[in-house]
């Protein structure tokens, strides 16, 4: 009797509270993605729609900043592998500064003059756009926590990859 009363109470019972606590956080972390207006590149042949953009105003400080180096790095480490994941700096069209051991297809530089967006970028944040361009939220990379629920949010925003399924090929009989 304990056994089916295991079976047909408790088991369903924690595993309803369990994804309950799943769906409360997914709404949760969704609702803090807000709309605050759209990005985009003028003049630029470069195509970041259907990609997911992680983008920061790139200047003398930040470039000699440890903590936003130490970023990119786990950023690039973390999402590199995906190839609609993208790190935007944008710098002015003076400085000349540029990030030697990062070379990585994942990072791109835009030109200030070319960007084009409804917010106005603040120097110390990272900004979060999804794949329609839209600006959905920002982070200052000196607290660990918000770079902690920004790397949340980006795996809420970016799509999940195809698994690879398993092949079956018969041998043919001899």
């Amino acid at each position: 009797i304990s056994g089916l009363l295991l079976l047909l109470v408790v088991l369903p019972l924690v595993s309803w509270y369990y994804l309950s606590r799943g769906y409360d956080y997914q709404l949760q972390a969704r609702s803090e993605l807000k709309d605050y207006g759209k990005w985009s590149i003028k003049s630029s042949g470069l195509d970041t729609m259907e990609n997911t953009v992680v983008f920061a105003l790139l200047n003398e400080n930040s470039s000699r900043d440890s903590t936003f180096y130490i970023t990119l790095v786990k950023l690039i480490e973390q999402f590199g592998e995906r190839p609609d994941f993208l790190i935007g700096l944008i710098k002015s069209s003076g400085q000349n500064i540029t990030f030697e051991t990062l070379s990585d297809s994942n990072l791109i530089f835009i030109d200030q003059d070319d960007f084009v967006s409804d917010e106005v970028l603040v120097d110390n944040k990272l900004y979060l756009a999804d794949r329609r361009g839209t600006i959905r939220n920002s982070y200052d990379y000196h607290q660990d926590a918000a770079l902690k629920r920004m790397v949340e949010h980006i795996a809420l925003i970016l799509p999940q990859q195809p698994t690879s399924d398993i092949l079956y090929i018969p041998e043919e009989e001899k």
